[in-house]
């Protein structure tokens, strides 16, 4: 480990966090087959974008 940082591998994630992680791969998945029936052959392009929305561009 290098100073100032610690490993948090082994917290696990509070029970809404699964949840909320659940939904929002649903959401991306779902949006991903839709966009990707108009726009063909450009899936990471696709995937780029939707990281983007989803985390509101950080």
């Amino acid at each position: 480990m290098e100073a100032g940082f610690s490993s948090n591998a082994a917290t696990p994630a509070p029970a809404g966090s699964q949840d909320l992680i659940g939904t929002v791969s649903a959401i991306s998945s779902s949006l991903m087959n839709e966009v990707s029936k108009v726009i063909i052959g450009k899936n990471e392009n696709l995937r780029r974008v939707t990281v983007g929305i989803l985390s509101n561009g950080n």
